[in-house]
């Protein structure tokens, strides 16, 4: 991965849903876009929550076979939202159809959601995921 691009994504800086966005629209070789989905996923739960959907977005698309069950379960494990940043968005913006607080919330699950119709194989990787669970503090 060119340096610049991964002091970016490891910085965590405001240009990372840019970088993210920008390499989603290259012709990534296998190798490389693995590599930069590796990057991301280790670093998913120190993100700003405001980065999620640019970074669910690069992360479930394009996602290759081989790849699948370990963003799936890196999505599950480390993809959530704390109850200040749900708290605040309830309580800012009232009148609003969508809260500012809450727009990144609903535009992260969205772009979950898009990803999951778009591709059958995401699907059961994530249907095989949440059939797996046997503690109940682990549905997500």
């Amino acid at each position: 991965m060119p340096i610049a691009c991964s002091e970016i994504l490891h910085a965590g800086t405001e240009l990372t849903p840019v970088a993210l966005d920008s390499l989603h629209n290259l012709p990534l070789t296998s190798s490389l876009r693995s590599e930069v989905l590796e990057e991301v996923l280790s670093r998913l739960s120190r993100y700003p929550a405001a980065y999620l959907p640019n970074i669910v977005q690069f992360v479930l698309n394009k996602v290759s076979n081989l790849d699948m069950a370990t963003v799936v379960s890196a999505l599950r494990n480390n993809l959530f939202f704390s109850r200040q940043e749900i708290r605040t968005g309830q309580q800012s913006g009232q009148g609003k159809d969508v809260p500012d607080g809450q727009s990144f919330i609903i535009k992260t699950f969205e772009n979950v959601k898009h990803a999951l119709m778009a591709s059958k194989a995401l699907t059961d990787a994530w249907m095989k995921a949440v059939a797996l669970i046997s503690v109940p503090d682990d549905f997500k």
